[in-house]
Order: structure tokens, then sequence, then C-alpha cells
């Protein structure tokens, strides 16, 4: 009989653990926040107007490849050169030129980034981009 009890109990206290491991598992698995593959980007024209776009991130993804990305998807015209330097130097987005009476900035997560090096700028999850023509 010891022998028994003891094999019950032992397959009891597995059994609670597999219960209480298996409850843990759900909670985390469905009622946490999932992160978000995509990163975020804010067009900000001169006329108060504003386009945004909302994509995945792919490897080694740079702030001017996220701007061209959306401009496919949202169907707009970008205009660009690369300089000898390496630096990018932006001509027209979406109908606005420049250099106009004004010129684009960009600011990632918050924090200005040189226009130039758009191409260098890697971008990561859940990242805002901020194009603004001011």
């Amino acid at each position: 009989m010891g022998k028994i009890n003891k094999i019950l109990r032992n397959s009891l206290i597995a059994g609670v653990a597999i219960l209480v491991l298996g409850g843990v598992f759900f909670y985390f698995k469905f009622n946490l926040p999932e992160a978000s593959a995509e990163a975020q980007m804010v067009i900000n024209f001169e006329n108060g107007k504003s386009r945004k776009f909302k994509g995945p991130v792919m490897a080694d993804m740079s702030i001017l490849e996220a701007l061209y990305s959306s401009s496919l998807g949202g169907d707009f015209e970008l205009r660009y050169t690369i300089q000898e330097n390496s630096g990018v130097v932006l001509t027209k987005i979406d109908g606005t030129t420049n250099p106009g009476n004004l010129t684009w900035n960009f600011y990632l997560n918050k924090k200005s980034v040189n226009t130039a090096d758009i191409n260098k700028i890697k971008i990561k999850t859940g990242d805002l981009i901020e194009v603004k023509y001011e």
C-alpha cells in the first residue's frame, strides 16, 4: 500500500504542476500584448496635411528604404539622388519639391537625423519615422 500511495501522490503532484504550468503559459500567450514587427512613418506636408504608413521592418532596413516602401504602398512619387559622398538629396515627395520654401527634415523616435544620412540610418521594430517639410 505504501508504494501505491507514493505513486499516486507523485502523480498528483506532477498533474498539479502540469496544470499550473499550462495555466501560466496560457496566461502569457493570450494576455500579453504582442510586439509589433512593424515601424510607422508619418509624412507632414507644408499645407498641414499628413500621410501615415505602417509596415514590416526588414533586416538592415534604412529610413530611405522605409520611405521608398511607403511611396510604393502609398502610390506617391519619391525622387532623390545619392551623391558621391553617399549623402542623400531629396528632390520630391508626393508633389512637394525640394528645395522649395522649406526643406525635408527627418526624425527617428522624435530625434532629429541628418537627411543626407537617411540611407545609412537603420530602423527597427517599433520605430517612428517622421518626415516634415519645414
